[in-house]
């Protein structure tokens, strides 16, 4: 049976990919919030722990490793500096040492934050961070490069869905204010490709089930450039929601943190696998078809994320 090690378990991709293990032996660790579910065998661990990482590494000598934890841009501003690069550089660049040393698969979300803007744009593009976050990220892939052996690093866009966790997204904020009848302001003028968390769950489930190159870059997001506004109306289409609550807003305004405009992201490596996402209208029917799953998890003290 495939041993995989999952770090950022109750995270928002997190636990969606617990939901979703079948014949896997999953080990996924967390700090504060156990995952929920009883397909994976919990670890509490401070990451942050070298020692105890060490001897995790020793005790379970995964044949994969999904690492997913790291510090996001929603939450950049409520660490310092120093304790976002160790959270998503300093432990990346361990578990890429640990992965080389028990000859384990890493794989690894990165950000499509890396490129700074442009259409069709591939692996190749160059790399410009436009903010810190998108920095860390960078200097991540460095070390996966440098201190890694095999590995498959994600370069992931924005993702949409409901949580089934603690940490909610941009998604849950917009549905939770429409379904209250309150106004969501959305940026029309930032486009990406974005991709429905659950697909995204799936596929990184697959990438341990099949044989991989031993060291990859692939872009990892949906097939249609959308804006969150058009995201958001959408989304009040398809749930009968007031469309008068959806306003425009420009990311111009946006102060928190410098952002890429238009990150359109070619798809060839994704489709060489068959990852094929459904179209955005499609997910959000499944969603509407499926909402008493989801309903426990939401909450109207939802952050802004």
């Amino acid at each position: 049976m495939t041993k995989i090690l999952l770090t950022g378990s109750s995270g928002y991709l997190g636990s969606h990919i617990c939901r979703f293990v079948e014949n896997e032996k999953v080990f996924a660790l967390y700090k504060n919030n156990r995952p929920a579910s009883e397909k994976v065998e919990p670890v509490q661990i401070d990451l942050l722990n070298s020692e105890d990482l060490n001897f995790l590494f020793r005790e379970i000598k995964p044949d994969y490793i999904i690492h997913l934890a790291g510090i996001i841009p929603s939450q950049i501003s409520n660490f310092d500096e120093k304790f976002i690069f160790q959270m998503n550089v300093e432990l990346t660049k361990q578990i890429s040492s640990l992965s080389h040393t028990f000859n384990s698969f890493l794989i690894f979300t990165s950000s499509d934050l890396v490129y700074d803007e442009g259409d069709d744009i591939n692996e190749e593009h160059p790399l410009k961070p436009v903010n810190f976050y998108a920095h860390t990220k960078l200097e991540a892939e460095k070390a996966i490069n440098k201190y890694g052996k095999f590995f498959m690093i994600l370069r992931t866009a924005l993702m949409y869905g409901f949580s089934i966790s603690s940490h909610k997204s941009f998604f849950d904020y917009a549905f939770i204010q429409l379904m209250n009848g309150k106004e969501v302001k959305a940026f029309y003028d930032q486009f990406r490709n974005p991709l429905f968390v659950e697909e995204a769950a799936k596929f990184i489930l697959m990438l341990t089930q099949i044989k991989l190159r031993n060291q990859d870059v692939m872009n990892f997001c949906g097939f249609e450039k959308l804006s969150r506004y058009e995201m958001v109306l959408r989304t009040a289409e398809v749930f009968n929601f007031h469309l008068e609550l959806v306003q425009k807003e420009s990311c111009d305004n946006f102060k928190e943190y410098k952002m890429a405009k238009n990150l359109s992201l070619n798809f060839n490596k994704m489709k060489k696998l068959n990852f094929i996402p459904a179209p955005y209208i499609n997910n959000l029917k499944y969603l509407k078809e499926n909402f008493e799953i989801y309903k426990p998890f939401l909450s109207p003290d939802l952050n802004k994320m």
